[in-house]
């Protein structure tokens, strides 16, 4: 039982303060790829301390034995002893059932997400095949359209697609911004970042955790691809093939394209022409105290309890 309750107030710690308090940070504009991971591991740990937590009530503690048959008299023991306890069973049965329904959802909605995002991708290409064309000088794939827009189909091509609009109200420099743009997003995998924590939102959106981290990863992989397009041309240049791209969307590309204007247009462009918010050595201090110290060791306190408590018939 002190399992549960290490896993329940895990859970409770990390949806109702560590979630918000990262939410806010400012820090993240600074360091958009480690907050990116934080916000993995946060989600991801709240839905294997949920698995844990079922199996916490379900498994009882059992005592180590050297032999075989010491494994198997324990089990048997102490599975009797659950199930003829008063509220033994009802306890198990919930255990084992909230265990199988966390894990089941969240490993088959994230699969249907990245199954609806490959064949979204797998369509598009099929029609970028027919109307668009490539181009060997800005080296991507140009369709006729009548609005500016650019964007990427990560996959194993790794398509860039610009219209000609784009290519007619960009600048070289705009222009080579927003290919590097789109290069980070196809160098990062950012499709993969995005499908994970659209699948957790698709089984558990309820939970509004789960839709605060999508929306997180979102803004944060367009920062990390913001970054390295002003690394290599200078943030300005970013923001102003920013600001000519917002009156555009990518057409028809659904959840598998990554657009250069797509997320949070206003925000991106005045971090970029602003930088970003000022960070003090103490907010900066603060925030790894209360967000990124508690996030480890609450991965590490969910998995050292499956080992240390959650032993039936340990093998060595």
């Amino acid at each position: 039982m002190t399992t549960a309750l290490l896993l329940g107030s895990y859970l409770l710690l990390a949806g109702s303060v560590l979630v918000p308090l990262l939410a806010r940070a400012v820090w993240t504009q600074h360091t958009p790829r480690l907050a990116l991971w934080l916000w993995h591991l946060l989600t991801g740990s709240l839905v294997l301390a949920a698995v844990l937590l079922g199996l916490a009530l379900a498994m009882p503690r059992l005592p180590e034995s050297t032999q075989p048959t010491g494994w198997f008299h324990a089990c048997v023991l102490a599975l009797q002893l659950a199930y003829t306890t008063p509220g033994g069973a009802a306890l198990a049965t919930l255990g084992l059932a909230l265990a199988g329904l966390v894990l089941a959802r969240a490993c088959s909605s994230v699969l249907v997400e990245w199954y609806h995002t490959a064949r979204q991708g797998r369509d598009h290409r099929q029609t970028l095949s027919v109307v668009g064309w490539w181009d060997e000088r800005v080296a991507a794939t140009v369709v006729e359209h009548a609005t500016p827009v650019a964007y990427c189909l990560p996959g194993r091509t790794g398509d860039i697609v610009l219209s000609t609009a784009a290519l007619q109200t960009l600048d070289d420099s705009e222009r080579a911004a927003v290919l590097a743009h789109e290069r980070a997003h196809l160098r990062g995998r950012h499709d993969l970042h995005r499908i994970w924590a659209r699948g957790l939102e698709r089984a558990f959106g309820c939970v509004a955790v789960f839709a605060t981290g999508r929306a997180a990863v979102d803004r944060l992989t367009e920062l990390v691809a913001d970054d390295a397009g002003s690394r290599a041309n200078g943030p300005l240049t970013v923001a102003s093939a920013v600001l000519r791209l917002a009156q555009g969307n990518a057409p028809a590309t659904g959840r598998a394209a990554a657009a250069a204007a797509g997320t949070a247009t206003a925000a991106r462009v005045r971090r970029l022409m602003d930088g970003p918010p000022p960070l003090s050595p103490w907010r900066l201090l603060v925030g790894a105290l209360v967000v990124v110290v508690p996030a480890g060791f609450g991965i590490a306190a969910v998995t050292g309890s499956v080992l240390a408590g959650l032993a039936c018939c340990p093998v060595h």
